[in-house]
């Protein structure tokens, strides 16, 4: 018998995979997707792809100039600032993490926060060193600052709007953050459209700033295309990373036109954001949970009278899909919730009220 497994890695068994539940027949809100509505219909037949455009026989380009000139238009930067793409803000998320890799470096990151910091962190065997939230997911600043001085990170990854907790955090303590460290910090942005509370006018005063974005909150997750935004220097680093053709024909072309209908999609998210304070309202009657405000589309609640878990599964019984938090120390007895239509939403709240 051949034994490969020898030349494993020692640690793999440390790693899990990343399972997702068979959403089929079911009102998905577990992934923070956009919820298939008319607008977004109409936003998708408008795009008018040509056929003749997309030669699915080639490669894709290998940097889209087209794409990264639009960007950097759109936001009012000048050439001094370069544009990466992933297959998704996690592809450029690792391409940072690599670029980044020398042996005893740190990374610090935020606790709880998006689940794929650590997990890319590790599988690149960099640091991880998480950096608790108070009780209400807010950032403790004085021990932050502290131990940026104490583990002298090389990357220190900022969601904000945070997943999962949903909160927004103050800005000032983001740029305390950024001034108090020569590590390069990476604000991610996902969720950005749903609170206006960007951070990319800050990225021509500070050249360790690097700003990420993705499509997959808006609408298009199925395209997987993240971008992020630095100074040339750390566009060319991350570009040396980079898998060649890591973006497929097709993404970039509707993306590009997805641009031309932009106005459209920043409507469609403030539908969205008027769902979401429908939906925090509708839950903030409930008796048995405890809900809170949120920056993005989705909602986090905790159950009070039951575990997370059964919660779950009640839901899912009832071919409701929503993401259960308990595996999370810090998240004991949470869920969340993604926004979805006012019809799938009111169904959430009738079917959880009856299992509270």
């Amino acid at each position: 018998m051949v034994n490969y497994k020898k030349y494993l890695r020692e640690d793999i068994n440390n790693f899990k995979e990343y399972f997702i539940d068979n959403p089929e027949n079911m009102i998905k809100l577990d992934a923070m997707e956009y919820p298939v509505d008319k607008s977004l219909r109409d936003v998708i037949k408008s795009l008018n792809i040509n056929e003749k455009e997309i030669l699915l026989n080639r490669y894709p380009e290998s940097h889209s100039q087209e794409l990264e000139k639009i960007i950097l238009d759109y936001f009012g930067l000048n050439s001094n600032f370069g544009v990466n793409f992933g297959n998704g803000s996690d592809e450029l998320i690792q391409n940072i993490c690599l670029a980044f890799s020398k042996k005893g470096n740190n990374v610090m990151v935020p606790s709880p926060s998006f689940s794929m910091y650590e997990k890319i962190i590790s599988t690149v065997n960099l640091k991880y060193i998480p950096e608790y939230l108070n009780e209400d997911f807010d950032i403790k600043i004085d021990q932050m600052i502290k131990n940026i001085s104490k583990y002298k990170p090389a990357i220190i990854f900022l969601a904000c709007p945070n997943n999962p907790t949903s909160n927004l955090w103050d800005k000032d303590k983001i740029i305390q953050i950024i001034e108090s460290s020569e590590s390069i910090v990476v604000i991610d942005e996902a969720y950005v459209d749903f609170c206006e509370s960007s951070y990319i006018d800050l990225i021509e005063k500070y050249e360790n700033l690097v700003i990420l974005r993705t499509f997959s909150k808006i609408g298009f997750a199925g395209l997987r295309l993240g971008f992020m935004i630095s100074n040339k220097e750390i566009s060319s680093i991350i570009n040396k990373i980079r898998l060649p053709f890591n973006i497929n024909t097709v993404s970039l072309k509707i993306i590009i036109n997805i641009f031309e209908n932009f106005s459209i999609i920043k409507k469609n998210c403030q539908n969205i954001i008027s769902l979401r304070e429908k939906l925090y309202s509708d839950l903030s009657e409930l008796r048995n949970i405890k809900v809170l405000k949120s920056s993005t589309n989705f909602l986090i609640f905790k159950t009070l009278n039951k575990s997370s878990d059964e919660i779950y599964k009640l839901l899912k019984d009832s071919n409701i899909l929503i993401k259960n938090l308990n595996n999370n120390s810090n998240l004991k007895n949470f869920l969340r919730v993604t926004v979805g239509t006012e019809e799938e939403n009111n169904s959430f709240v009738s079917t959880l009220s009856k299992y509270l």
